[in-house]
């Protein structure tokens, strides 16, 4: 029996040190190397309004390099289990209502529809401009504290856009009265012309000719001129276009600021409202008609006619 084991153990010790050697192995593949995914390559809002951006962590590809769009790996138990990240916004915008914020996920995800995905809200109160989001910083991770982690966000851009804040004329308004919008940020002049910027007639849906004056309020103000006055009594919808980077596929028409966003007017609707549009009656013609039964005095009686000879 003694000789019978004396032979075997060389094989016995082979056999236990692999069983040994596969959970450790697994648990280092799992754990050393994920990224940090965002649920979007782009966003837009404009001032005061905000959207919301999906993060998880995704196991990367052979779990040997820093690019998830090589296709993710395969979620296991301790993938992510723990974790805490620091998602930090840029100057001018928030996440959740602050400079940062942290996440602890438990788990991880391949998708922005997993059970371990977290959302957060990014918001500007700022003057418009491209902001690019996508700097996480490692915390701390309870379950795997020794491991090292490569976090490489998929970094998107957070476009607070202009909007129009005001317009003109209102209803009741002259035939040769002007149409202005009013903007939120300065704008660029050569992107409000005749094909972002439409005056057209209801009665016969024809786009109403005119030209552009400079832009007033320190670029604020766009001023159209009719080349003719406008008809009495009539009806005139304004459009200014817009556009959104953030659809699919992206608009990139519209009228943008100097700082080249382009507008866009709400995101808290679905879907999203890029152009601004709005509607003006023009007053009605005056009349001209005499009624001489409204007024006795004036009409003219035969009886107090006379009549003076020609000699």
């Amino acid at each position: 029996m003694r000789t019978w084991l004396r032979g075997k153990l060389p094989l016995l010790f082979v056999v236990c040190a692999v069983l040994l050697a596969v959970p450790v192995v697994a648990a280092f593949a799992d754990d050393v190397v994920n990224d940090v995914v965002a649920s979007s390559n782009s966003k837009t809002i404009t001032k005061g309004k905000s959207t919301v951006v999906k993060y998880w962590i995704q196991p990367v590809n052979n779990n040997t390099d820093g690019n998830p769009t090589n296709g993710a790996g395969q979620c296991n138990a301790a993938d992510g289990a723990g974790l805490t990240l620091r998602i930090n916004a840029p100057t001018g915008v928030t996440v959740d209502g602050g400079s940062s914020k942290n996440l602890t996920f438990n788990g991880c995800s391949t998708d922005a529809n997993g059970a371990n995905v977290q959302s957060v809200t990014f918001a500007s109160n700022g003057a418009a401009g491209s902001y690019n989001i996508g700097d996480a910083t490692y915390v701390s991770d309870t379950n795997s504290p020794a491991a090292t982690y490569n976090f490489t966000t998929t970094d998107f851009s957070l476009d607070v856009a202009p909007f129009v804040s005001s317009t003109s004329p209102a209803n009741g308004a002259a035939t040769d009265t002007t149409i202005q919008a009013t903007f939120s940020d300065a704008m660029t002049a050569s992107s409000i012309d005749a094909t972002t910027f439409k005056v057209v007639r209801n009665s016969n849906n024809t786009q109403v000719a005119g030209s552009f004056g400079p832009l007033m309020m320190g670029g604020t103000r766009a001023t159209f001129t009719p080349s003719a006055p406008l008809a009495a009594g009539e009806t005139y919808t304004v459009t200014v276009e817009g556009g959104d980077r953030s659809a699919s596929p992206q608009d990139l028409t519209g009228v943008k600021s100097s700082n080249g966003v382009l507008l866009f007017q709400d995101s808290s609707t679905n879907p999203a409202t890029k152009d601004k549009t709005w509607s003006f009656t023009t007053a009605a013609a005056p009349t001209s008609s005499c009624d001489w039964s409204k007024h006795p005095r004036a009409s003219p009686s035969p009886e107090k006619l006379s009549f003076i000879p020609v000699r």
